[in-house]
């Protein structure tokens, strides 16, 4: 039998000598390891509230303006002006007997400059909280107390020109056409108010023939 001996040297090492695969990181390796781990979370989370904010944005803006069509139609349902009354009034706002709630109001003019914080419906009952009827709905029904306590609204009523009805006229200067807009409004504090919705709609007057 033949016996293959060879000299440690022959083996590339040091007799005596074991190496060994290492198994861990250095200091500085899981010090990069944690910078880069720490960054990406960041990211992350910097990630994520912008896309939350984002869709909160979205769902503020999309009630509001729902809220804001609901106002134009609920004028929508006013006459022109009141019967006897000139259709080119100046100035315009509702008169001693209507008021103080919008369900009196009867004509468009009576709802120049109205403004709401929080909006409320025609019988002054907040917004999330009314039954149509001017009552307050049952409880399990409600939108939870001071959802819109930061919200406003502010409807003007103001002529607009014959021959352009994107021109306003003047403080005086009358026409055939009303134009009747609407705003929402979110104060984020610090000084910060938004306008969420802002519609417009031009109403005219057609004289009897």
């Amino acid at each position: 039998m033949r016996v293959d001996v060879r000299r440690p040297e022959c083996l590339g090492r040091a007799p005596g000598r074991v190496f060994s695969r290492r198994g861990g990181f250095t200091l500085v390796e899981a010090l990069v390891s944690l910078t880069v781990t720490v960054t990406l979370g960041a990211a992350l989370l910097l990630a994520a509230e912008t896309s939350a904010n984002t869709t909160s944005d979205s769902v503020d803006q999309t009630i509001a303006a729902g809220l804001a069509e609901q106002i134009l139609d609920e004028v929508s349902g006013a006459r022109y002006c009141a019967p006897g009354s000139n259709p080119r009034q100046w100035p315009m706002g509702p008169n001693a007997s209507e008021g103080p709630h919008r369900d009196n109001y009867n004509d468009i003019d009576d709802f120049v400059g109205e403004v709401s914080q929080p909006p409320v419906d025609p019988w002054d009952v907040a917004v999330g909280q009314e039954d149509t009827l001017g009552r307050l709905r049952h409880a399990s029904f409600r939108l939870r107390s001071g959802y819109f306590s930061a919200w406003s609204t502010r409807i003007d009523v103001f002529y607009v020109s014959s021959a352009d009805f994107s021109v306003a006229l003047a403080a005086g200067q009358t026409s055939y056409h009303r134009a009747v807009r609407v705003r929402v409004f979110k104060n984020y504090g610090n000084g910060v108010t938004r306008t969420l919705a802002d519609v417009k709609r031009v109403f005219s007057y057609v004289p009897e023939i």
